[in-house]
């Protein structure tokens, strides 16, 4: 007899590095920035029975993350965070997701400017 409780599933994907046209400042729209991107995604418990189909297919969400580099321009990470949220929390079986973004190249003498923002499926 298993006397597992509930398990709690995370799927993270940390620091993919995008090259964006982002910030409101006039150089940033002529250069691409490099922002680092961190999603952590909770989802439903299920079996997976070792197949893709139960779980959160995070090649999914590396694609979507990838394609935001043909995008255009982005003023504010908060942009870039909220884009991410909103197709990550569509997507099946998914209860909770975080994002960071980090723009690494702003000061010398920092490691980066970032922005956090998360959100919870209500279904």
């Amino acid at each position: 007899m298993n006397n597992m409780g509930k398990i709690t599933k995370t799927i993270e994907l940390s620091n993919l590095q995008l090259n964006l046209f982002i910030g409101v400042h006039e150089h940033e729209r002529l250069e691409l920035q490099r922002l680092l991107v961190s999603v952590s995604v909770r989802v439903n418990d299920s079996e997976e029975a070792d197949n893709i189909e139960n779980t959160l297919d995070y090649d999914q969400v590396y694609d979507f993350l990838k394609q935001l580099e043909t995008s255009g321009h982005f003023d504010l990470q908060e942009t870039v965070c909220r884009k991410i949220l909103k197709y990550v929390l569509d997507m099946n079986a998914v209860e909770y997701v975080k994002v960071s973004t980090k723009k690494t190249d702003i000061f010398e003498d920092a490691d980066f400017v970032g922005i956090t923002m998360s959100a919870e499926n209500t279904l």
